[in-house]
C-alpha cells in the first residue's frame, strides 16, 4: 500500500530593491537547502512586498532594511502589528550594510530588540552565517 502525502511547500518571501541581490539569495536557498521543497517570491520593492504579505503567508521572510519607499524594519513593524494578517508572526532576516543605533539594528548581527523571531545579518554576509538562521526559521 501506498501513502502519498499531499506536502506544502515552505514559501519564502525575499525583499530587495537590488534585483541581482534578490536573485543571489534565491540562488543560494535553491542550492542549499535540499532536504526543503522551496516556493520563492521575489518582491523588488516594499509596495510589491506589501501585495505578496497580503496574499500569500510564507514561511520565512528575507529582507534588505534600506529601500528607498520604507525600511524592512517598517516593513517587519507593519507584520507584527496585524497590517498583514497572515504572517503577523512570520519570522524575519533582515540583511543590511548599514547598522548601529541610528539604525535600530544591532552593530554585530544578532536579534532585534523588540520583536520576536526577528533576526539581523550584516551585509557583506558569509553563507555559513546566513544559512543556519534559515534552517533555524524553517524548521520551526
Amino acid at each position: 500500500m501506498n501513502i502519498t502525502f499531499n506536502m506544502a511547500l515552505d514559501k519564502i518571501l525575499i525583499i530587495d530593491d537590488d534585483v541581482s541581490l534578490g536573485g543571489l539569495i534565491q540562488g543560494i536557498l535553491e542550492t542549499k537547502i535540499k532536504d526543503i521543497e522551496l516556493s520563492i517570491d521575489i518582491a523588488n520593492s516594499p509596495e510589491k512586498a506589501e501585495e505578496y504579505l497580503k496574499e500569500n503567508e510564507y514561511k520565512l521572510i528575507i529582507s534588505d532594511n534600506n529601500m528607498p519607499e520604507k525600511l524592512g524594519l517598517e516593513i517587519l513593524a507593519d507584520a507584527r502589528n496585524g497590517n498583514y494578517t497572515k504572517n503577523m508572526k512570520t519570522p524575519f532576516i533582515i540583511v543590511s550594510g548599514k547598522y548601529g543605533d541610528q539604525t535600530g539594528l544591532p552593530e554585530k548581527g544578532g536579534n532585534i530588540s523588540g520583536f520576536t523571531d526577528a533576526y539581523f545579518i550584516p551585509k557583506p554576509f558569509r553563507i555559513d552565517e546566513f544559512l543556519p538562521k534559515v534552517n533555524e526559521y524553517l524548521r520551526k
